[in-house]
C-alpha cells in the first residue's frame, strides 16, 4: 500500500506545494537592488520596510551576499 492510499491528505499537500509559484532566481541586479533598499531602510529607521526586505533576503541570500550587505551597512560609519 502506498502512502497516497494511506494518507490522502499527504497527497493533497504535495499537490498544493507544486502549485505554489516560485520566485525566479535573483540575479546580480536584483540582489544589488535589494541590498540598496535594505541599507536605505536601516539608515532611515523604516522598521516595517526592513522586516519585509529581510524576509526577501532570506530567500536568496548566500554568504557572499550577506558579507556584501555587511560591507554596505558599515560604509561611511567609521566601523570596520
Amino acid at each position: 500500500m502506498t502512502s497516497e492510499q494511506t494518507d490522502p491528505a499527504g497527497l493533497r499537500g504535495r499537490e498544493d506545494h507544486r502549485r505554489r509559484p516560485s520566485s525566479p532566481p535573483a540575479g546580480p541586479l536584483a540582489e544589488e537592488t535589494l541590498v540598496n533598499q535594505i541599507v536605505r531602510a536601516v539608515r532611515s529607521g523604516d522598521d516595517p520596510a526592513l522586516r519585509d526586505l529581510l524576509a526577501q533576503l532570506t530567500r536568496i541570500a548566500d554568504l557572499a551576499l550577506l558579507l556584501h550587505l555587511r560591507r554596505r551597512l558599515y560604509e561611511n560609519t567609521g566601523a570596520l
